[in-house]
């Protein structure tokens, strides 16, 4: 990367400051970017949409209030899911310290065929999720936010805290334990 591209401010740095400005719009931008990330990232901790939600709204109002804490020099989408996640650990702390959560969902099918997820992806999906239950929790958040959120080691090394070498070793770990599971379950490999 050239000198001058490192030193340019990040999209999300000029959306703040625009922000700060006065600009309204500006927030209208961050939102639509990393609202359904950080939707999944606290959906995944909280197992609930609605406090997901107020998760996410929360981490933008602390963005907001304290735009100079970004350092523009990082990754936005990191950063501001690391305060999404750190806020989810939180209320769980704060409302449900020792309960046990459960993430199978039972599919909900609406009168609308145009809306009804075919059969055979209900299945695979009710599968892996019940799957996912039987990895610890510190292997199946990483499972969430690589394979279903698509966020690479660097991220998440930066949202768990934890170095790149451990977070790639653990990542990995993560998905033999989850094919081990799926395997014991199933008698078969996820394809």
């Amino acid at each position: 990367m050239p000198e001058s591209d490192k030193s340019s401010p990040s999209v999300e740095a000029i959306m703040l400051r625009k922000y700060a400005d006065g600009d309204r719009s500006a927030l209208d931008e961050l939102v639509a970017i990393y609202q359904e990330p950080g939707f999944w990232i606290a959906r995944h901790v909280v197992h609930d949409d609605d406090i997901a939600r107020d998760i996410v709204q929360d981490a933008f109002i602390r963005v907001l209030r304290k735009p100079g804490l970004y350092d523009p020099s990082r990754p936005f989408k990191a950063w501001f899911l690391q305060i999404v996640r750190n806020l989810a650990i939180d209320y769980l702390r704060k409302k449900r310290p020792n309960t046990v959560q459960v993430i199978a969902e039972t599919a909900e099918v609406s009168g609308d065929e145009t809306s009804i997820e075919p059969l055979a992806q209900q299945e695979m999906r009710k599968r892996i999720q019940l799957v996912l239950e039987e990895v610890p929790e510190k292997y199946r958040e990483l499972i969430v936010m690589r394979d279903v959120e698509g966020l690479g080691p660097d991220e998440i090394a930066t949202i768990t805290g934890v170095d790149y070498g451990t977070t790639r070793w653990r990542i990995h770990n993560a998905r033999k334990l989850f094919r081990k599971a799926w395997i014991e379950r199933y008698g078969e490999d996820l394809e």
